[in-house]
């Protein structure tokens, strides 16, 4: 099989979606990784796993935390950036041709440490 690297979509997508939450007027970090001090609002992309179907083709599995300092801004937070991740699919983002995108819905999962 011939070796194919595909660009890192967790990267692009929290470039993107900081861009698009930022022309909202919504001014929160999105983030790859969860830094040792935690912001109190922030949105977390993360790459849980997928497959490469062919070689031009990646299967990415991407999840989206919102973290508010309450529920209700983390819920607030999480129908925004759904909505944008939704419209994101026919098209670019970056240099990501994205095909579509499979919603698979909500989930209210506090930490159970901190609550946040």
């Amino acid at each position: 099989m011939i070796p194919v690297a595909f660009d890192v979509v967790e990267v692009a997508l929290a470039d993107h979606l900081a861009t698009a939450l930022a022309a909202r007027g919504i001014a929160v970090p999105v983030i790859n990784g969860v830094p040792h001090v935690r912001p109190p609002r922030y949105v977390l992309v993360v790459r849980i796993g997928g497959i490469q179907e062919n070689l031009i083709t990646d299967a990415p599995r991407v999840i989206f935390e919102c973290c508010d300092e309450f529920g209700t801004g983390a819920a607030e937070l999480a129908k925004v950036v759904r909505a944008l991740i939704g419209s994101f699919a026919p098209g670019y983002v970056g240099g990501i041709w994205f095909d579509k995108v499979k919603d698979l819905g909500l989930v209210f999962s506090p930490d159970p440490d901190t609550n946040f």
